[in-house]
């Protein structure tokens, strides 16, 4: 079996060393094994696209493209869909356990987001099923736990078909067959109405100044694991995997249809990170997952 700890000593250590740009914890991913933690990244990139090799020697290389002000582009400088002109636009956070599923977690997150955000309805409980765009979309394309998927895939099975509603397929983490789908879900349906591929830093940034979240890709590095969310330092830097982000496209959708018949309920959702690259919902302007 895979080591268990990460290597902590060598990390602060490193991080001593840089200034203190950010700070580790312990949390329940750094007490996986490393075997543990790999599956739960599932981010595979069909041909075509940057591959994980292609994005990792950009990154040492120092050829990522700068990433520019949010003044630069004319958008604001700091955009957190949790405070939205004082309300929050975004689904609670879901756990996608041991299973390279994050794609599906993103994409759902991301039309949820968008949705709420483009009815103004900050309030709307509006929760749609993982498992649905992961065990039945992606498992139509051959996709696994083991596996993972594309953004840009889940996008079109969400246009070309739709995802339903969570309670007609709940989540839970393992490969299925889709076998957990009820006889109703067609009653409680969302699709994406369009989406779009965004390649530069400055059109990621203006898009969630101006349309809702986004999803995309990024490169995990084992710090990733230890770092503690809101932690701050003598410098801006995030960690690597987050820096490694800016090369990567993201797809979002640009709207989001939802037809529901009357005497249903809705719930709630997540973002989530992924593999040798990642998936995950962008909340405040950083571009991490699908």
């Amino acid at each position: 079996m895979a080591r268990k700890s990460l290597e902590f000593e060598q990390l602060d250590a490193d991080l001593e060393a840089a200034g203190s740009p950010w700070e580790r914890a312990e949390n329940p991913i750094t007490e996986l094994t490393e075997d543990q933690r790999v599956r739960r990244l599932g981010v595979a990139p069909p041909p075509g696209e940057m591959t994980l090799a292609s994005a990792v020697k950009s990154f040492e290389e120092g050829s990522m493209a700068a990433v520019p002000l949010g003044s630069e582009i004319g958008a604001p400088a700091k955009i957190d869909h949790r405070s939205l002109n004082g309300s929050n636009y975004t689904t609670p956070v879901k756990n996608q356990g041991s299973c390279g599923s994050c794609v599906a977690f993103a994409s759902v997150a991301v039309m949820e987001t968008t949705h709420k955000r483009k009815t103004n309805q900050p309030g709307l409980v509006f929760d749609l099923s993982e498992a649905h765009m992961f065990y039945c979309h992606a498992r139509s394309e051959g996709q696994t736990c083991s596996t993972g998927w594309w953004p840009e895939n889940a996008f079109k099975k969400a246009r070309d078909i739709g995802v339903t509603y969570d309670e007609h397929y709940p989540y839970t983490a393992g490969d299925q067959d889709c076998s957990g789908l009820d006889n109703t879900w067609k009653s409680d349906l969302a699709t994406v109405v369009g989406y779009q591929k965004l390649t530069s830093p400055a059109s990621m940034k203006a898009w969630l100044a101006t349309h809702g979240s986004i999803s995309g890709c990024f490169v995990v590095y084992q710090d990733f694991f230890s770092y503690a969310p809101g932690s701050t330092g003598t410098s801006a830097a995030p960690p690597p995997a987050v820096i490694a982000s800016r090369s990567s496209a993201t797809t979002t959708p640009s709207s989001v249809g939802s037809a529901r018949t009357p005497g249903g309920r809705a719930g709630a959702t997540r973002a989530t990170s992924g593999s040798g690259t990642a998936s995950a919902r962008s909340r405040r302007g950083r571009v991490p997952g699908v």
